[in-house]
């Protein structure tokens, strides 16, 4: 999958897509829908598929001193997106400039000029333009006479027929529940970040635990988490004192601060991780 961080001068092959359009935060099951509608379209017209999403997080720019609320980061979203078989990201930077865009010229300008679109998807919630004037009645209306199809993707509903959404996630999350945050994702909620020093508690207790830097993803119920854990190459070295949860993965060698880990918080274990990491016994729920 390739992935533009621009809509300038996008390669030929790029445009003509079928475009879905979105922040897709956490890419739960509800995004997938609208994914895999782009898919099967794209697939139907032998045209390109393509996501269309903005970097940072709107919210960010609009309420920066809000707590952190992020489920994904660009490097995971992209991973999932290229996994679900998309040919292009395009992570439009979101800044004060893109915001003041009107709602009229985002279609004009962007989707029918700079991307030459061919069909858009979305979900039925979207909005987009200054002061977010822009709905999907105003894609209908304006997508005949603008050159291209749109379709809605159908809502995604969990078991009690509440509709699957991202804050839904986030206050599962909030509140300790990584079964019905799992459950709504579709997949466990992952997140990455460098290893940092604790208060070496775990190593006390004979089971080292390895501490990462939340950032700017959401702080979870505080506790000690059970995750499948992976290691990168390189990274600076840490320096933040931001709340973290810990990870119980035992390794050897102990983790070392300054070490990125990418993990997946799940809502059950087996008794050994990938990479020959055995987890601590008794993990058999993901907060304990």
């Amino acid at each position: 999958m390739r992935i533009f961080t621009h809509t300038d001068a996008l390669p030929g092959d790029v445009r003509g897509a079928v475009l879905a359009i979105g922040n897709f935060d956490g890419l739960h099951r509800g995004h997938q829908r609208v994914i895999e509608e782009t898919r099967v379209i794209a697939a139907r017209l032998g045209a390109p598929s393509a996501v269309l999403t903005f970097e940072p997080h709107p919210r960010r720019l609009f309420a920066p001193d809000a707590p952190p609320f992020r489920l994904t980061s660009l490097a995971s979203k992209s991973r999932r997106l290229e996994s679900l078989g998309l040919d292009t990201l395009i992570a439009c930077g979101f800044d004060a400039a893109f915001a003041a865009i009107p709602a009229e010229a985002f279609i004009d300008d962007i989707l029918v000029g700079r991307l030459g679109v061919r069909h858009v998807v979305v979900g039925r919630d979207f909005r987009f333009g200054h002061k977010r004037a822009g709905d999907v009645e105003m894609l209908k209306a304006r997508a005949g006479a603008a050159g291209f199809a749109i379709t809605l993707a159908p809502e995604v509903t969990d078991a009690d027929g509440t509709v699957i959404s991202s804050n839904t996630i986030r206050e599962k999350l909030v509140a300790g529940d990584l079964d019905g945050a799992a459950g709504l994702l579709g997949h466990p909620w992952e997140v990455k970040g460098e290893v940092m020093h604790g208060d070496a508690r775990g190593r006390d207790l004979g089971f080292p635990t390895a501490n990462v830097d939340m950032g700017d993803y959401l702080h979870p119920a505080k506790g000690v988490y059970a995750v499948r854990a992976r290691i990168e190459d390189g990274g600076a070295s840490a320096g933040s004192t931001a709340p973290r949860p810990s990870v119980c993965a035992r390794s050897s060698p102990e983790p070392t601060p300054g070490w990125r880990f990418s993990c997946s918080i799940t809502p059950a274990i087996s008794m050994a991780g990938p990479s020959g990491w055995p987890f601590m016994p008794g993990c058999g729920a993901s907060r304990f």
